[in-house]
């Protein structure tokens, strides 16, 4: 959305149309009137022991933070996938190569389980202050109210006169069913990273089912109590999901 909302902004229509491309340094250099915005999964805790996940945030000091989040119970469910269905026929060599077992095995791996986002979450809740500027985005918000979510996070990043039509316009198109058929079309910047690992598994596909709450589908009671268990009492409740969980 945002990567769309950029392009029709500044008036862009002759590069690939899915706007991810200026959520990299190279594609943003081409537009210098935008703001620099650069996409990372700082330094990816999930490739790391729970313990050795980096809590130095000095990096960002004096920086604008976006910080996009999910509910764990969700994520959970679409982690697993992404590294059993995706990873594993795309990298081999990785980690989840040994893994084998089943979802409920997953939830408390070394490879990215429970923990590892417990831990990388309260890493930046107390780090928030760090950044000159910090905004936290929820995945089940940005669902719910996608155009106001995005005209939030234009403004944040000083664009406050973005043309009603441009918001409404990026929310259209990526929406669920458009970003599904572009990465079954390969229409995406980064085909690699948004191709589904097997054409015919479903679970396979990176925009795979878009749902708030869709772990019911997949967890088991005991499993659900115990992510549960773990957001209400060692998550920090600046997240608001204890909340949720109550």
């Amino acid at each position: 959305m945002l990567g769309r909302a950029l392009y029709r902004h500044a008036g862009v229509n002759d590069l690939k149309p899915d706007g991810s491309w200026l959520l990299y340094p190279e594609g943003v250099k081409q537009l210098a009137s935008l703001p620099l915005v650069s996409f990372t999964h700082d330094s990816r805790p999930n490739r790391s022991p729970v313990e050795k996940i980096t809590a130095d945030k000095s990096r960002y000091k004096g920086k604008i933070v976006i910080l996009l989040i999910r509910d764990l119970r969700d994520v959970l469910v679409s982690y697993y996938f992404h590294e059993t269905r995706r990873t594993k026929r795309f990298y081999p060599k990785w980690t989840v190569d040994s893994f084998n077992g089943g979802i409920t095995e997953f939830l408390h791996s070394e490879i990215g389980g429970v923990r590892h986002f417990v831990r990388f979450y309260n890493i930046w809740a107390e780090n928030r202050h760090l950044p000159a500027n910090f905004l936290l985005m929820k995945y089940e918000e940005i669902h719910q109210q996608p155009h106001e979510a995005l005209e939030r996070l234009l403004k944040f990043l000083g664009l406050t006169e973005v043309a009603r039509d441009v918001i409404e316009e990026a929310v259209d198109f990526a929406s669920f069913n458009k970003m599904r058929s572009m990465e079954q079309q390969g229409a995406f910047v980064h085909p690699h990273y948004m191709k589904p690992g097997d054409v015919g598994d479903q679970e396979s596909f990176k925009v795979r089912k878009g749902k708030v709450g869709g772990y019911e589908d997949y967890l088991r009671p005991e499993d659900i109590t115990w992510i549960e268990d773990k957001m209400r009492y060692e998550l920090a409740p600046f997240y608001g999901y204890n909340e949720a969980v109550s």
